[in-house]
């Protein structure tokens, strides 16, 4: 049962009845609570969209802008009225489990990953209608919130304040394209955010919504591109957030950071 109360900061807040944070770890994850956020009607007319606005000629992003007018609704409740744009099983989509990911769509993966910022349901609801329907259409890992895991549950772990998505790319050049993407996207639908901080997290660009880490132990692995097979070896080597203003490894430097000079909204090469 959620309780929906007013924010000044948010049109609505909703707090769990449930105060634990079960799974909490920022990892992908081969467990039974991971289900797919997107296969169904709504998912193949974006495709089928995507497809037609390249053939017109004009940037296939923009049918990824939402409804200015739609309306912020609970957590739960939006997915409830999106079952379709989600294709969420519903007995996973209400357990206890705070993450719900969407299956392998990729063979491989890095130790950097993104995160998108969303302090309150309002934020989450506008970023999952725009950039979650893209990254439905793209083949990587990702995952979000589940219906029991309203957004301010986050904000009550500082080191968890803001990830509210997150993103596992399957090589640099993929890292780059998404990002690229999500930046066009945010701007599209006027959602850019002043004076977000993931602690742990670097910014990347000036939207105020992309964050980026580093997660392994060490250097030595910041070119690895991980098979499926090499899950277990990617799982063994990461490392838990290292806190404010500390994104990389021990023995790293800016230097080692493919995507320092990266700008997202400028063209790719």
């Amino acid at each position: 049962m959620l309780k929906i109360t007013t924010d000044t900061s948010c049109n609505i807040k909703t707090e769990a009845k449930n105060k634990n944070i079960k799974n909490k770890t920022n990892t992908p994850s081969q467990s039974s609570n991971n289900t797919d956020l997107g296969v169904l009607d709504n998912y193949k007319r974006d495709l089928v969209s995507f497809k037609r606005v390249m053939k017109e000629g004009e940037n296939p992003l923009d049918i990824f802008k939402a409804p200015q007018d739609m309306k912020i609704i609970s957590h739960r409740m939006y997915y409830y009225k999106n079952k379709a744009t989600f294709s969420v099983l519903m007995d996973l989509l209400l357990s206890n489990g705070f993450w719900v990911q969407t299956p392998e769509k990729s063979e491989t993966s890095i130790p950097w990953k993104i995160h998108l910022y969303a302090d309150c349901e309002e934020d989450w609801a506008k970023l999952v209608a725009s950039v979650g329907r893209y990254l439905n259409t793209q083949p990587v890992v990702w995952k979000t919130l589940s219906g029991n895991a309203p957004v301010d549950k986050l904000n009550e772990d500082e080191l968890q304040k803001g990830k509210a998505f997150t993103i596992y790319p399957a090589d640099k050049e993929q890292f780059k394209k998404l990002a690229h993407d999500i930046d066009y996207i945010v701007r599209l639908n006027n959602l850019e955010k002043e004076d977000s901080v993931i602690s742990g997290d670097r910014k990347l660009g000036d939207t105020g919504r992309i964050f980026y880490r580093y997660e392994h132990k060490s250097g030595k692995t910041k070119d690895k591109v991980y098979s499926n097979s090499e899950f277990e070896e990617y799982i063994n080597n990461r490392e838990s957030n290292r806190g404010a203003d500390n994104y990389l490894a021990f023995d790293m430097t800016f230097e080692d950071d493919p995507f320092y000079t990266f700008d997202p909204k400028e063209p790719l090469e």
